[in-house]
């Protein structure tokens, strides 16, 4: 099982930044943009995981660690060996519709 970290987030602030930056360097006008606002609930960060050839074998992993049901992270784990077949399913379908290439895992979080 490979730890398969969460990616970071830019803030909004980046975007707006990045957009400016890339006018000013091409000398076009800046657009107008629109963007739709989420609410960031604050907790616990989980994720399920497999290998691509055996999406049959999820495991659990937190922010920064693969978790078990003797190392669990609030519940987390317990829930996907509850729910495992569930996950699986979910799982062959995202790598059923995802490229890959390269790649030997893959992560829904």
């Amino acid at each position: 099982m490979l730890m398969l970290k969460f990616p970071s987030i830019n803030q909004f602030s980046s975007a707006v930044k990045h957009v400016r930056d890339n006018c000013n360097y091409h000398g076009s006008p800046l657009p107008v943009l629109k963007f739709r606002g989420t609410v960031k609930l604050h907790g616990t960060n989980a994720g399920v995981a497999c290998g691509i050839n055996t999406p049959d074998q999820p495991w659990a992993q937190s922010r920064e660690n693969v978790i078990s049901l003797e190392k669990d992270n609030a519940g987390f784990a317990a829930f996907v060996h509850t729910w495992k077949a569930d996950f699986t399913k979910l799982l062959e379908r995202v790598i059923a519709c995802s490229t890959l290439e390269g790649t030997t895992s893959a992560a829904i979080y």
